[in-house]
Parts: structure tokens; C-alpha cells; sequence
């Protein structure tokens, strides 16, 4: 599908106004970037190198916002313009997902990479290959050839949400122009250490930070249906 500049801009205040309409709420900027991915693909050479969130800033100003959620500062969310907006922007925001769905499927160890935290005098490293590792490193140490450095993970007690992981990931892929493909899991996610794929279960399990593995229950019929699902 080809659009225009003008077609682009009308598809991004569109979407932000009939889900302000619907639901009394914004759209995370995260979910009108993987709109347009699969709408229109070809968006990023209407951006001319810009991000979106730049995008919107520059091109729709007057007509929608982009305000920073107050569970986490790195997760955006777009609302129409309204000058009275910041008073409760509790009232406009979405929710939080801790799953994570609707989201790309990232490969396990990009996710790990961005989600886990970094300890106090570490840096954490990451190389994209077909099997996708990363580490921490003493901050003393240079960055071993072949690497990139991941200077966006979440710090020590930093919160932790899938919607923020994914901004970090997005984040970091802009700024190293790296592209999405490289980062995702293949149709058969598979556990290096077991050569087996991964069952859905085994996915969340692994997207999901330590705190949410100790709160969250799930029926036996559910893990036996969720360990089935690949």
C-alpha cells in the first residue's frame, strides 16, 4: 500500500482520535509504529530519517500529543491535543501490559538483553547472529569486537513493564540503525542449550521479570495448554 505524506500524518491522528473516542484513552506511541509496520511498510521514508516520535512532534503539533506515562517515563503515549491533558494524565493513559501482547516477538536473548537488569560497574554487550547472546562486562573493559553495547537496560531497581522493554529495544535499534528483522525470533524459537524449540509457555516465562514469577498464577490446564503451544 502506497501513501503520501498528507495520507501518513491522516492515518497517525485517525487511529489516536477513534481510540480516544472508544475508550477514553491514549495509544502507546509503540502501537501506531507497529500499525503503520504492517498497514504501510514503507512509512520510514515519510519519516526522511526521522523518528516517529519526532514525526508527530514536528508534523501533527495542535492536533495530537505525545505525553510519558507515569509508571515509567520511557513508555509514550499519544493523545489528541488537548490543552488541559497534563492536569490527569493518569485519567488518559493505557494501562500497562504485563505480557507484553500485540508486541513483536523478539528472539529470547534480545529480550533478556533489555529487560534484565544491569548491575552497578557492568556494562552489557550484545551480538546479532543466528544464535544472539549477550553479557555483562566489567565497565573497565572496551567492547569486544563484533558487539554491541546495550547502554539502555534497565539499571538496578529501574521499573519493568513488556511495553517499556519493548520502547528500550526500539530505542536502541533507532539509534544503531539496526533493523527489526534482526532482533526478532524465528518462526522456531529454540533453546540453544537444548536444541528444541520453545513452548509458549517457556516464552512468557522468560519475557516476565522475577517479581511477576513469584505474583502470578496460572491453572494447571492453562501451563499444560501454554507448554503444547509452540
Amino acid at each position: 500500500m502506497s501513501i503520501s505524506h498528507e495520507e501518513l500524518k491522516k492515518i497517525i491522528v485517525d487511529n489516536v482520535k477513534a481510540v480516544f473516542e472508544k475508550t477514553g484513552q491514549g495509544v502507546f506511541l509503540s502501537s501506531i509504529g507497529l500499525l503503520l509496520a504492517k498497514s504501510c511498510p514503507q512509512f520510514k521514508e515519510l519519516l526522511a530519517g526521522r523518528k516517529l516520535a519526532d514525526f508527530i512532534r514536528k508534523e501533527l503539533s495542535g492536533e495530537i500529543d505525545i505525553i510519558s506515562h507515569t509508571s515509567d517515563p520511557l513508555i509514550k503515549v499519544v493523545v489528541p491535543h488537548n490543552d488541559d491533558v497534563g492536569i490527569n494524565v493518569g485519567s488518559v493513559e493505557p494501562e500497562v501490559s504485563d505480557i507484553g501482547i500485540g508486541l513483536p516477538r523478539y528472539s529470547r536473548a534480545v529480550w533478556s538483553a533489555f529487560s534484565k537488569e544491569v548491575r552497578a560497574g557492568f556494562l552489557r554487550v550484545i551480538k546479532l547472529s543466528q544464535n544472539t547472546y549477550f553479557r555483562d562486562i566489567p565497565s573497565s573493559s572496551g567492547i569486544p569486537e563484533g558487539f554491541y553495547l546495550v547502554d539502555n537496560a534497565p539499571a538496578e531497581g529501574a521499573p519493568k513493564s513488556s511495553e517499556s522493554t519493548h520502547q528500550r529495544i526500539q530505542t536502541w535499534l533507532d539509534k544503531n540503525k539496526i533493523e527489526l528483522e534482526l532482533v526478532l525470533a524465528g518462526k522456531d524459537s529454540v533453546d540453544s542449550e537444548r536444541g528444541k524449540p520453545l513452548s509458549l509457555l517457556e516464552r512468557i516465562v522468560s519475557a516476565l521479570p522475577e517479581a511477576d514469577l513469584k505474583r502470578i498464577q496460572l491453572p494447571l490446564d492453562v501451563v499444560e495448554r501454554l507448554l503444547r503451544e509452540f
